[in-house]
């Protein structure tokens, strides 16, 4: 408890304030989470951000206020404010041609009808866990590209994604440090990113 909240209490008083105070986050007060250290808005989404102690080092900012990581930095985790949006995808048709909301060439039955979804405002990791931060919840690496390897003219270094993970390893490797996998929503509403075409970067 001390480590997160008490030694940081200046940071998440400002944090506290400034997320009340957002546009971005409709009036939300956040109550200081156990395990957790504010650093920030991201200068770019106006999104607040969170490291989780318990994986690592507390990663700084430059000048410019992008995060810098290195092996031992810890999970960073974004604030994304509750909204509601459409969920799923279908293929085109003659009322839904491409360019449609939520229309994909290559979308499954599985994931229509296209629907109406609330979320409440969650946390959700910025990057992919890492084969460090993976490795230090004891985890043997069981990553495809290990570090030394390269993938596509880049060598792999250990802040690389970790893969090759099978769902229930993830579940249990993540509940030692109090986290979960996010739901199928939370994750295309993070992925979407308010958008609806087929790529978050578009069709």
């Amino acid at each position: 408890k001390a480590a997160s909240l008490d030694d940081h209490e200046e940071a998440w008083r400002e944090a506290i304030e400034a997320i009340q105070g957002s546009s971005r986050y409709g009036g939300l007060i956040l109550t200081p989470q156990l395990g957790l250290v504010p650093l920030g808005a991201d200068p770019r989404s106006g999104l607040w951000e969170f490291a989780h102690l318990q994986s690592g080092t507390l990663p700084t900012r430059t000048k410019q206020g992008e995060l810098e990581l290195g092996d031992e930095s810890a999970v960073v985790l974004v604030l994304l404010p509750g909204g509601r949006f459409n969920m799923g995808a279908e293929r085109p048709s003659a009322e839904r041609p491409m360019g449609s909301p939520n229309i994909d060439p290559d979308a499954r039955e599985s994931e229509g009808p296209v629907h109406s979804v609330t979320l409440a405002p969650f946390f959700i990791a910025k990057h992919e866990l890492t084969q460090s931060q993976w490795t230090r919840l004891g985890a043997k690496n069981p990553a495809a590209y290990l570090p030394g390897t390269s993938f596509g003219g880049r060598e792999v270094s250990l802040r690389h994604p970790v893969e090759q993970i099978r769902w229930r390893e993830a579940k249990r490797a993540l509940a030692h440090l109090a986290l979960r996998l996010p739901t199928e929503a939370q994750w295309e509403y993070a992925m979407r990113g308010g958008t609806s075409s087929v790529y978050a970067t578009g069709d």
